[in-house]
């Protein structure tokens, strides 16, 4: 995987532990309920994101996603599809337990996201994110 520390912001005096996002979550666009995803935060901030397809002429039902992210304050956190890339800058905050991402570019747009017990992550994401994660990192 490489350098692990050069996609990793070094934050001081933050109000949160950043650690606390590492996990797999369960996404809700608050817009538009029915389109939701799953993802995993892993401990270098790396990401992969299943979301789901409900179109009729879906190949698959879920689509996979694979991310570097970064701090970049407090409370931005940014995407990259490869380590190199702009990506997108995603606010966070924390509404007690749920992890909340916002956007106003170029729509606003809000992601309520909780965090799934080990015992409540599908097994398909569980494989599947483990072969997204096994595959090398651009």
């Amino acid at each position: 995987m490489g350098d692990v520390t050069a996609n990793i912001c070094i934050l001081k005096n933050m109000t949160f532990d950043p650690n606390s996002i590492i996990g797999t979550w369960c996404s809700v666009l608050s817009s538009d309920p029915s389109k939701n995803s799953i993802f995993r935060i892993l401990d270098d901030f790396r990401s992969v994101s299943f979301v789901e397809d409900t179109s009729p002429n879906a190949k698959r039902r879920w689509i996979a996603i694979r991310s570097w992210g970064c701090f970049e304050e407090e409370n931005v956190f940014r995407f990259k599809p490869r380590r190199e890339d702009v990506g997108w800058a995603r606010e966070l905050s924390f509404e007690g337990e749920i992890l909340i991402f916002r956007t106003n570019q170029p729509e606003k747009k809000e992601w309520r996201c909780t965090k799934l017990a080990e015992s409540e992550i599908p097994q398909w994401f569980k494989t599947e994110a483990e072969l997204a994660i096994a595959r090398p990192w651009k």
